[in-house]
């Protein structure tokens, strides 16, 4: 039945043509000649996060900047002009700032005589675009975790420092008991092994630059077959051949076992956790070469320049973030070699990785010694707000014959400095603490100490330091956790210049 003419089918009209507009779920934005939104739908709304009030009379430009045109086409003002209707992709943001992958399709309102008089957009979001989101979120979690496991880490790094100062200690008193000498042996190596894997999480966090330090690739494998032991349960067979002679390379240690973790467990993961993989380890011509084989279904030919790029992965949304193959891209070309993957000679994927050899042997670690007769009695101030590395810090140099003076604060210790009757020849600075930080000390101590020798320790990296020491002779870094060798050495360096 036909509603009869007038201006009640005028209302009618319109109220159904606002209905439809308002049901249509893609966006559908209406702009007339001067770019100025003159129709906003519901679709409009909830894509881009603006009520209808808020778009209506804004310029499209404006409220809607278009980040990228993903797919080149013709002029948009020429096609519609003559009748025709423009579709591409484009990338938008929303009013959050978020980015959307868009396809588009304008169509022209030209009047009857041919003018334009303005156009309708219909957006709809590609799913590309909402994994591109949902890739974007993750790396904001990651960086957030990032910065939770650089504060873990330093807590951590503090813990430690407490148990290896303090075993240091008691290993110089118990020679005359093997079985004691042990047991301690024993907590100072797992307090190391804590720190390594510390050093590691903070590398990953982004708190620790990368180093170029000597890694021995022997002992990295076996830790790294050591961790997924566990997995031999369920059928998982590791295989490794490598080298009777030690295998250095330039390399971050705790970064390389990193790089091989990832490969063993993509291994693992491609073969259902059953199978085998093998890990072979040879010289090539200046370089070490890691060869890493599984009998899982192997990696497309077509996929093989992707795999290794941020966020790709070939696994189902939620179940991998894609970046484990690209951080081993990452560190390893840092490190001036190179990473490859091929077929696998039987089936399966052979991940290659090349590392630059090294050909010096680590000097061994030796005791510095100290003599106090000849330059009199050592006096160092400990600033360290955490109480077990204080402590542990101060007995280790007493036992190495010089005088200790604990403050638990920066403040406490800038006044035992000012106060104290006897000369201070040292300062052992911890860098992050509560109420003055250790470059806050540091300023404030150089005010009346020029030259006096100051040993910042902290577990974070040295280089936040390089602004605030500016070239300073008198200063040195030592990395938290330390142990007495090392203490020793970085006080003979300060102390004693022209014997080291």
């Amino acid at each position: 039945m036909r509603d009869p003419p007038g201006p009640g089918r005028d209302r009618l009209d319109v109220a159904r043509l606002a209905a439809v507009f308002d049901a249509i779920d893609d966006a559908v934005v209406v702009t007339d000649v001067e770019d100025r939104i003159v129709g906003w739908n519901a679709g409009a709304q909830r894509l881009y996060g603006y009520p209808s009030g808020d778009a209506i009379g804004k310029r499209a430009a404006d409220l809607l900047p278009q980040v990228a045109l993903v797919s080149s086409a013709a002029n948009v003002t020429q096609e519609i002009l003559r009748g025709n209707t423009w579709s591409g992709r484009v990338v938008q943001r929303n009013r959050s700032g978020r980015p959307l992958e868009l396809d588009v399709v304008v169509r022209g309102l030209l009047s009857e005589d041919g003018r334009l008089e303005g156009r309708v957009a219909v957006y709809r979001p590609r799913r590309l675009g909402i994994e591109l989101d949902a890739q974007l979120l993750r790396a904001e979690r990651l960086s957030g975790l990032g910065t939770l496991a650089a504060g873990i880490g330093h807590e951590f790094n503090n813990l430690l420092g407490g148990i290896l100062t303090n075993a240091s200690f008691l290993s110089a008193h118990v020679s005359h008991d093997p079985e004691l000498a042990d047991a301690i042996e024993a907590i100072e190596t797992a307090a190391r092994r804590g720190a390594e894997l510390t050093r590691q999480m903070l590398a990953l966090s982004g708190g620790l630059p990368a180093e170029h330090a000597q890694a021995d690739i022997g002992s990295v494998v076996r830790g790294v077959v050591r961790l997924v032991e566990p997995q031999r349960h369920t059928g998982f067979v590791v295989h490794v051949a490598m080298p009777p002679e030690p295998v250095r390379v330039a390399a971050d240690p705790s970064q390389l076992q990193q790089v091989l973790l990832h490969l063993t467990l993509n291994a693992l993961d491609a073969m259902r956790g059953r199978g085998t993989m093998s890990i072979a380890v040879e010289r090539e011509q200046g370089y070490a070469r890691i060869v890493v084989d599984d009998e899982g279904p192997g990696v497309p030919e077509e996929l093989r320049d992707q795999i290794f790029d941020p966020f790709f992965t070939t696994k189902p949304r939620g179940e991998a973030t894609g970046l484990g193959l690209a951080l081993v891209h990452n560190v390893v070309d840092r490190w001036g070699g190179s990473v490859e993957v091929t077929d696998a000679p039987e089936r399966g994927a052979r991940f290659m990785v090349r590392i630059p050899l090294v050909v010096q042997t680590p000097a061994k670690r030796k005791m510095p010694s100290f003599d106090p007769d000849a330059t009199g009695p050592r006096r160092v101030l400990v600033i360290d707000d955490e109480p077990g590395v204080r402590a542990g810090t101060a007995r280790l140099l007493r036992l190495l014959g010089i005088d200790a003076i604990q403050a638990a604060s920066g403040a406490e210790g800038l006044e035992r400095l000012r106060s104290s009757e006897v000369p201070i020849h040292l300062v052992v600075l911890d860098v992050v603490m509560p109420d003055l930080t250790g470059d806050e000390v540091y300023r404030r101590l150089r005010r009346d100490h020029a030259a006096l020798p100051v040993l910042f320790v902290s577990g974070y990296p040295a280089d936040r330091l390089d602004e605030v020491v500016q070239g300073d002779d008198h200063t040195a870094f030592l990395a938290k956790p330390f142990d007495m060798i090392a203490l020793a050495a970085s006080l003979r360096a300060l102390l004693d210049p022209d014997a080291t």
